[in-house]
Order: structure tokens, then C-alpha cells, then sequence
């Protein structure tokens, strides 16, 4: 297979990866070997392609303007993805089938969706796979009779891209049942609302036309049939919290609406059965339908902000970083976990790889891609003597850094601080409505 395209700045005599197209280095060179290539990463992660027949990833890649990066293979074992309880955070079981959230290294175009999601196809166990490319972060469907996750885990890492437990998984699907749960009273309070209006503009209509008494007394109960089911569960979420506040010894917001719902439903109620009166089981459900749909708004535009923020925390914080074990800049690098890592320790980002630190550059000159932070999608160049900031991916060169701050300590823990909280403050209004609920 032909090279995608050669390096920008390769010379006529030398040959491009025939990975990433990037020039091969002289002492690389393989003579009478019709595919060269520019690291031993680029070889595994091509001989894989190859064997399972995804040749069609160097097609679509060819199409992407900023081709490929070289690949990177950690060459670890992952066994640590077989500790059921390392796992439980970023898993959860669906039957027979598990389904685990990762956040992968190297993601960076259609091309590379296009190879992770083709999986299944060379994995037995693997059902389905759906990688998100804005987020890099990969949703695996598997069976645990049939695999561990420790051999997707080096299936995904040969393929170059090292995946990482993304551990918001589990907080990821107790809000979307939240969600469902929200937009189920919802269809119900809106239904129940709908059909109630043709009921009473039936009964309206009935009072200047001379309804029959018995048509009359058909739909005040049908009217009441629909509206059990508003009143008992889409207007369920008014009637906990405002209860729960009592007992909390406060006035929540939510008390005057229970109270209003409650008293209409009564009325509404006791009118149908003594046959006289008026009834208002059509305001009740629009009053219902109306404020659910608010609070859906709202809790749409909190989740977007969550998840943004979960994005930003998955992407920025590794949980792992090479660290030099020697003296010199060339020692060797030994893998740690990102707590282990102290200031002044010099840690290694290889090509692909985020920047799991911030720090200064001691070695190495490249380019790196701060659209996290920054919102620039635009590479800045860096070399030695540049400060480098957690979250920021390394598209080109190996870089030694020296570490000035790791984790929480780092400028985006500090923004997923703020983040964090601005989403838990409550507005003025809101906080003196609280103090005068509790006197």
C-alpha cells in the first residue's frame, strides 16, 4: 500500500510512512522492503490494519486534511481493566452484556471513528462499539463470557490509540434515566392536556347546545379517568419535594403547587361524583404540562453544562504519565499513576499523546493542540522553555516536561473548579427565597 501523502517537508529521496505518511528516518529505513516506516508504532498498528482487513481506514484517511499522526502503541497489558471494581465506575451490565465507557488517546478524524467501531468484526465478544469524535470517547459493548476487557483494551491500544476507563459512565446513566423518567411525565402531562381540552371544549359547548345530562356526566367522568394519571404521576415530582420540604421543616417552592393541584384535583373530583359544579381537570394538566416543560428546558441546559464539564475532566485528567526513572533526558520512562507524580519530576508526551501535566519543556520541539483550553483550534508551536498545560494534545514530536503541577493543581482543574462551582451556587433570588422558606 502506498504511503497517504508524503511529509510537508520530506526530501525527494526519502521515503513517507506508509502509516502516517510522515518522511522515514534514515536509520529506519528497511532496504528492498516495498512499505517503509517511521517508528515501530506506525508497523504494528499497519500489519494490524492489514490482517484484519480494514484497509479501507487509509481510503478515508486520505480524505482528512490533516492526515494521519504517527501511531502510538503503549505495549501495556491492561490488566488492571479485569478488576471488576476498577471497572464498575465507567461499566455498566445490560443482561448478559456489559457496557464500558473509554476515553482514547489519538482520536483526532472520521478515519479513525471509522477503524475503532470496526472492531466487532476482528474481536470476538465484541458486540458494538461507538466512538464520539468530539469527545474521543468510546462506548463498547461486550460479552463477558466470550472476552475480557483487558484484550479489547490491547486490541484498541494496537490499533494506537490507548484507551483510558472513562469513570463518569455511571453518573452518565443514572442522569439519563433521570432524563427518560422526566420526559416519560412529561408526554404525560402534555397528552392528558391535550385530550382534556377536546373534552371540555366538548362540555363548554355542551352548555349553550343543551348536551344531554347523560353525555354530560360521560365526559366529566372521562375527563376524570385522563386526569388520574397526571395528577398521580406526571405531577408526582410537585408533590415528593413540596412533602419533603415540610418534613425538613421549610417552605419549598414547589408546596403552592401542590397545594393548587391538589385542591383543583378535589374539587374536580367531588364535582364529578355529586353530578354538579364545575370541573378544572384541563387547567390542572396544562398547569402540569406547562411547568414540567420549563424544568425540562432547564434541566437540558444544566446537563449540557455537566457534560461538558465531565468531558473536560475526562479528556484533561490521565490517569497514568511516563515518567523518566534516570538523570539524563534520554533515561528511560516508567509508567505511573498521575497521583504518584511530584514537581520537578520530567515526564514524556509522545506524539498523539495529551499533556497530562503542566509544566515547562525541557526537550523537544513541536506543535500542540489546546482546543481544549482554549477553544483554538489552530496548533501552537512549542520548544524548549515553553510552558505546557494539562489537557493539550502533542501532534507532533517527543517532548520531556518538566512537571510544575499535576491533577487538580493544574490551570484546568482550576477551570473545572469554577465550573464546578458556579453550577452548584444558587442564585441570590433563589438562596433569600430558601432563608425566608426556613423561618
Amino acid at each position: 500500500m502506498n504511503a497517504l501523502r508524503p511529509g510537508p517537508s520530506a526530501p525527494a529521496d526519502r521515503p513517507a510512512c506508509a502509516h502516517c505518511g510522515l518522511p522515514v528516518p534514515a536509520s529506519l529505513l528497511r532496504p528492498g522492503e516495498e512499505k517503509q516506516f517511521c517508528c515501530q508504532g506506525c508497523r504494528q498498528v499497519h500489519t494490524l490494519v492489514q490482517e484484519w482487513g480494514l484497509d479501507q481506514y487509509y481510503r478515508l484517511a486520505a480524505a482528512e486534511p490533516q492526515g494521519l499522526a504517527p501511531a502510538r502503541v503503549s505495549g501495556r497489558e491492561f490488566e488492571e481493566l479485569d478488576d471488576e471494581v476498577a471497572r464498575a465506575a465507567a461499566t455498566e451490565t445490560i443482561g448478559e452484556r456489559c457496557r464500558t465507557r473509554f476515553y482514547l488517546e489519538g482520536v483526532h478524524c472520521a478515519a479513525c471513528v471509522w477503524l475503532v467501531e470496526r472492531l466487532p468484526t476482528a474481536l470476538s465478544g465484541v458486540d458494538e462499539v461507538r466512538l464520539n469524535l468530539g469527545s474521543a470517547v468510546a462506548e463498547v459493548t461486550w460479552r463477558p463470557e466470550a472476552t475480557r476487557l483487558s484484550t479489547i483494551g490491547r486490541a484498541l491500544d494496537r490499533l494506537g490509540y490507548t484507551p483510558h476507563l472513562h469513570r463518569a459512565a455511571s453518573l452518565q446513566e443514572a442522569r439519563r434515566r433521570e432524563d427518560r423518567a422526566a420526559l416519560a411525565r412529561l408526554g404525560v402531562a402534555v397528552a392528558g392536556a391535550m385530550n382534556l381540552m377536546f373534552l371540555h371544549g366538548a362540555l363548554y359547548a355542551g352548555e349553550y347546545s343543551g348536551m344531554a345530562a347523560a353525555y354530560t356526566t360521560f365526559f366529566r367522568w372521562l375527563s376524570f379517568a385522563v386526569a388520574v394519571p397526571v395528577i398521580a404521576y406526571a405531577a408526582r415530582p410537585f408533590f415528593r419535594t413540596a412533602l419533603a420540604g415540610l418534613r425538613a421543616g421549610m417552605v419549598h417552592i414547589d408546596l403552592p403547587v401542590a397545594i393548587a393541584l391538589a385542591a383543583a384535583f378535589a374539587a374536580s373530583a367531588w364535582n364529578t361524583i355529586r353530578g354538579a359544579g364545575p370541573i378544572w381537570f384541563d387547567s390542572l394538566a396544562m398547569l402540569v404540562a406547562a411547568l414540567l416543560g420549563a424544568r425540562q428546558v432547564q434541566r437540558g441546559a444544566q446537563r449540557a453544562a455537566l457534560e461538558r464539564a465531565d468531558s473536560l475532566r475526562g479528556v484533561a485528567f490521565l490517569e497514568f504519565a511516563r515518567r523518566l526513572a534516570g538523570n539524563g533526558l534520554d533515561a528511560p520512562a516508567v509508567e505511573v499513576p498521575l497521583a504518584a507524580l511530584a514537581a520537578g519530576d520530567r515526564v514524556v508526551v509522545r506524539s498523539g499523546e495529551l499533556v497530562p501535566v503542566d509544566g515547562v519543556v525541557l526537550a523537544g520541539t513541536s506543535t500542540l493542540d489546546n482546543a481544549v483550553l482554549t477553544g483554538e483550534s489552530v496548533p501552537v508551536p512549542v520548544r524548549e522553555g515553553d510552558t505546557v498545560h494539562a489537557g493539550a494534545t502533542n501532534l507532533g514530536a517527543r517532548l520531556v516536561v518538566r512537571v510544575d503541577a499535576a491533577g487538580e493543581a493544574t490551570r484546568v482543574g482550576a477551570l473545572l473548579a469554577i465550573v464546578q462551582e458556579a453550577l452548584a451556587q444558587k442564585p441570590a433570588l433563589l438562596a433569600t427565597t430558601d432563608r425566608l422558606a426556613r423561618r
